[in-house]
């Protein structure tokens, strides 16, 4: 990780689909607005 501050993280193939699915599905992490390959955990405190 060269950016600890960076929300986000970079999705490649060792992800498998389905889980990042039903994690986006159920509101647990976001997508990137402008990459769709980066993806970030929702606050949940807030």
């Amino acid at each position: 990780m060269s950016t600890p501050h960076e929300p986000y993280v970079e999705v490649d193939d060792s992800f498998w689909p389905p889980y990042l699915e039903l994690l986006l599905r159920s509101g647990i992490v976001l997508r990137h607005p402008e990459d769709p390959n980066r993806i970030r955990l929702e606050a949940f405190h807030e």
